[in-house]
């Protein structure tokens, strides 16, 4: 197997672990700064077991073995009297003196995805230590030491001499940062081969959620023990300073069909709809990302549904329950035993605004990802009032029908046609009209009253008025969405049996003919949908309906009503404070997509057909629930902190 490299754990969390006794720093004045000429700071890289999950959809997967290379890593030391206001002093390339792992069970390596095996690489053990020199530290009494990692930096730039941590927080990198690419040949994002994927700090809390409120503090920047910042290399390897843990600056999505699939579709022929994944684009997704998750926000850590949940421990969403194990070394200045819990949200740099987001519809020539391929974005999360899909970052899929071969819809028709079913079917729908069928009616009585008056000697006249239509264009040579189509009427008559000529019809009713024309055209749509293809745009949920139930029924501060309603309406968020804590406490975190989490969207139902081009989503205030919505496709999402979360979709 691959052993994992330097940092390898950021799914399930990276530290810097301090791990041995201290050394022995003289007692200085008070007043005085205490002056390193040559500090060594060990840090002990270690590789946890994840967190046993307790969520009913919190599930732990480490991904692919290239989600995890670590092609360079530097610590950056801020210092201060608290990590806010703490100011930055340098940055130092974190090297390895890693051994090879132990084979076998028990060595401590997370579990790869299934069917994926790691191949040769330098383990990361218990014993593993990097160690930064920082010449002419100075400290006072007063001061502590910071730490912030980042891996695989790609080329971002490094804060100024005396930047604090809180503005270094707030720095936000482009979209790109996080370090992958689009592989155009396989149809999938893979991180940058000689770059790697971001990972930072990954905000920890000090305290459980779950089953009660988290009241301890959100830790980012790390504390470290001064007592053990050493004279000497050695002493340094010997008793690492910190712990840090470190999570992925991306998102990820992946797509599939689900085990037990099914289609309510029939194909032309009346059969079940043959369908597969043909590919899925990302839409929707933020400019920019803030180079560390802003989780540590209060109101936050009180928020609880009020709707019953079938987890009791997921009832506080935003903190975990379980701690990371194995246990941190209880040291003092930084995370312990008793208080390393993961974090499940943050901010992203337009959370409490109408958004303006990025790749709006999924283009033709856009990053279409295959089935077994990959998909990474940033980080975009929103405030309740802000959560409609103008804001949501969404899956678009695109699903092959009817094996590959073209066929059409026509408005308000549950029944699919093939190419050569179109232009009868067309003539057969118009005809049910008023407007149509009121003119063939009119139109038979005006030819047989003509011919009559004109030749009142014995006879038995008939009519026949017959509709037919034509698309302009056939499906080879359309291109995929709704059809221009002709329709014609004939009108044949006999006497006595034998072909008569026909009379012109009058002005009136040429004038009836092309108004009903017209409506009919309204009223009928024919959609083409090329190749069998369609698309579905899917909103990804964060929290989902494990933790966050819609409830749209009638209730205190979530009303019932019709289709088209706002934020306000569907999720009580209105501009008092009292609704708005509400709201908060019940949907916070529905919809969104959170750094290092994976969004894994299952096909489990195909429903009702999608449209036969992509469909843009900018400028669409509509909530993201919706009340009586009808449902193309429904999501279920189970969560994995690397984290991968299963979305069921039912179209």
């Amino acid at each position: 197997m691959k052993k994992l490299s330097l940092f390898a754990m950021a799914a399930a969390g990276l530290f810097l672990a301090a791990c041995s006794e201290k050394d022995e720093v003289a007692v200085v004045d008070e007043n005085v700064a205490t002056q390193y000429a040559d500090a060594f700071v060990g840090i002990s890289v270690q590789l946890p077991n994840a967190s046993t999950p307790t969520r009913a959809n919190d599930n732990l997967n480490n991904g692919l073995a290239d989600e995890f290379d670590v092609k360079d890593a530097s610590l950056l030391l801020f210092k201060g009297a608290n990590a806010e206001a703490a100011t930055y002093i340098g940055n130092w390339s974190l090297t390895n003196s890693f051994g090879a792992d132990t084979e076998g069970a028990g060595d401590g390596k997370p579990t790869p995805q299934d069917g994926v095996t790691w191949d040769g690489g330098t383990g990361v053990t218990s014993t593993s230590v990097s160690v930064a020199q920082i010449n002419d530290l100075s400290l006072l009494p007063s001061e502590d030491l910071y730490a912030y990692v980042i891996v695989n930096r790609n080329d971002v730039t490094l804060p100024e001499a005396n930047t604090t941590f809180g503005a270094w927080m707030n720095q936000t990198f482009a979209a790109a940062k996080i370090g992958s690419e689009y592989d155009a040949t396989n149809k999938t994002d893979k991180p940058i081969a000689a770059k790697g994927l971001m990972m930072t700090n990954a905000p920890v809390s000090e305290t459980a959620g779950g089953v009660s409120a988290s009241t301890g503090k959100i830790i980012t920047a790390v504390k470290l023990d001064k007592a053990k910042i050493a004279s000497t290399r050695e002493a340094a390897l010997n008793a690492p300073a910190g712990c840090i843990y470190v999570e992925r600056s991306a998102a990820k999505v992946t797509a599939h069909i689900g085990a037990s699939s099914t289609t309510e579709l029939k194909d032309p022929s009346g059969a079940a709809m043959a369908y597969e994944l043909d590919a899925f684009q990302i839409i929707n997704t933020e400019p920019t990302y803030y180079n560390v998750r802003h989780a540590d926000v209060a109101d936050w850590l009180g928020y609880k549904t009020d709707f019953s949940i079938t987890n009791a421990n997921a009832k506080y969403r935003f903190v975990s329950l379980p701690k990371f194990t194995p246990t941190l070394p209880a040291t003092s200045g930084h995370l312990n035993e008793d208080n390393a819990y993961r974090t499940y949200f943050g901010q992203d740099p337009q959370y409490a605004v109408a958004a303006r987001l990025q790749n709006t519809v999924a283009a033709e020539e856009g990053n279409w990802i295959a089935p077994t391929g990959r998909a990474f974005v940033v980080e975009n999360t929103f405030d309740v009032a802000n959560q409609t899909r103008t804001n949501t970052t969404q899956a678009t899929l695109r699903m092959k029908l009817n094996d590959g071969t073209s066929f059409y819809s026509i408005t308000n028709e549950a029944k699919l046609y093939a190419a050569a079913d179109i232009n009868n079917a067309i003539a057969a729908h118009v005809q049910t009209l008023y407007g149509i069928s009121t003119f063939m009616d009119d139109a038979k009585a005006y030819v047989l009253k003509q011919l009559r008056d004109a030749s009142p000697t014995e006879g038995v006249f008939d009519a026949t008025v017959t509709i037919a239509a034509a698309l302009d264009k056939t499906a080879a040579e359309a291109e995929a969405g709704d059809q221009a189509y002709t329709l014609s009427y004939t009108i044949t008559a006999t006497k006595d049996g034998a072909a008569v000529d026909v009379p012109a019809l009058s002005a009136e009713l040429t004038t009836a003919w092309n108004t009903a024309v017209a409506s009919a055209k309204e009223d009928y749509k024919v959609t083409l949908y090329k190749d069998g293809l369609t698309y579905y745009n899917v909103r990804i949920q964060h929290f989902g309906e494990a933790e966050t139930p819609w409830d749209n029924q009638t209730d205190e501060g979530v009303i019932k009503i019709q289709p088209g309603a706002n934020v306000a309406q569907i999720y009580g968020y209105t501009d008092d404070a009292a609704a708005q804590t509400k709201a908060n406490n019940r949907f916070l975190g529905r919809y969104g997509v959170v750094r290092d989490n994976w969004y894994d969207l299952s096909v489990d139902a195909i429903k009702k057909l999608g449209t036969a081009t992509p469909t843009p989503v900018n400028g669409d205030n509509t909530p993201d629930d919706e009340i009586e919505e009808q449902f193309y496709i429904s999501c279920h999402v189970h969560i994995l902190p690397w984290v991968l979360r299963t979305q069921s979709v039912k179209f």
